[in-house]
Formats: structure tokens, sequence, C-alpha cells
């Protein structure tokens, strides 16, 4: 999806829709269009300060979610912090296994847990048709799940980037994190629109 190259005082992150390049102080240059750039700042001021921050990406298909959630991750990951991308459905196999059976069958040296940043992917499938994930199904495979307490303390404890699709469910989707105890504060919603 992106090409990576570094040099002593800088990286540069080519990616399918986002140009961005990170200088030596962490500035964030983009070009692109301003809806995109006001994504982009929104974002970078969430990677600023040290809280854990929960951001919700939304948009219609093809609006660069997907380009913009790996992007932050990616920052997060140049800082020597580790990132871990999974898809919704993932997450929900995810939830039901302690973290030495993750490591085992996916021959991992940590597991999503572990990680400083969680990026979830394909939370909605797009189109028409309604969200395959919902805040409701989250909830019903936390709650079944042997690993609650662990699941629900590494979701409150890290930076989750959760990539939604259609802006129709930001409310279930913010009561969703508010049941879970995540303040208000610590919320982002970004809006990516063709």
């Amino acid at each position: 999806m992106f090409d990576r190259q570094g040099s002593k005082k800088g990286e540069s992150l080519v990616c399918t829709l986002l140009i961005f390049h990170c200088a030596a102080n962490d500035d964030i240059v983009i070009s692109v269009s301003p809806v995109r750039r006001r994504a982009v700042q929104k974002a970078q001021n969430t990677l600023s300060d040290n809280q854990k921050k929960h951001i919700l990406i939304f948009g219609y298909p093809n609006s660069g979610k997907t380009s913009l959630g790996v992007s932050i991750a990616t920052e997060y990951t140049i800082k020597k912090r580790i990132g871990f991308y999974t898809t919704a459905m993932k997450t929900a196999i995810l939830f039901q296994n302690s973290d030495s059976e993750l490591q085992k069958t996916y021959n991992l040296d940590w597991s999503w847990r572990d990680a400083d940043i969680l990026v979830i992917d394909d939370i909605d499938i797009g189109g028409n048709n309604p969200d395959v994930i919902t805040p409701d199904f989250f909830h019903a495979i936390q709650e079944q799940s042997l690993y609650k307490t662990k699941n629900l303390s590494a979701l409150q404890t890290k930076t989750v980037i959760w990539i939604v699709g259609n802006s129709s469910t930001k409310t279930q989707w913010l009561n969703y994190l508010h049941n879970i105890e995540i303040p208000n504060e610590n919320i982002v919603s970004i809006h990516l629109q063709e």
C-alpha cells in the first residue's frame, strides 16, 4: 500500500492517496485537497500529545480512510512504537483468544493487546450495505469473551483507529466508546469526503 524511504533527517511515506513528509521536527506536510489536509492536521494534533486516543475515521468507499489510518499508525511505528493492523472480523477472533494462543497461531512476537496503536479496518463493507460490524456486535463479542477484562483494558489503554465508513453510525460508535469508559476528550472523529 505504501513505499517507505528513509533518510537521516526525516522519512517520507508515499501513500496511495496521501503524501506526507515527516521532518525532524515531526511536522507533516501534505499535498492533497483541503478536506484531506484538515483530516491529516487533525490526526497530527492527535499524535502530538501522549494521551491514548480513539480515532473514528468516516468516509465513503475510496475516500482514503484506510490510507489515512495506516499513515497515522506508521507515524507511531516510526517513533519506535508497536502498531497492529487488523480487520473488524478478525478482531472478533482476536477478542476470543489469549495472547499466547494468538502468538502461536499467527507466529507473532506480540499480540494486539501489546501494541501501542491498533488499527481496526473494514468495519463497514461499503456501498449501500448496512454495517457488518456494529457497536452492538463489538459489545456482544467483548461480553462473551473469556478475556473480557483484558480486552477492555487493552482498548482503554492504547490508541485505536476505527475505520468505520459512512458517518450515519457516528452516534452509535460514540456511545460504544463512552460505554467502555473512553472520555470525550480522548475521542477524535475525522470525516473524509470525495
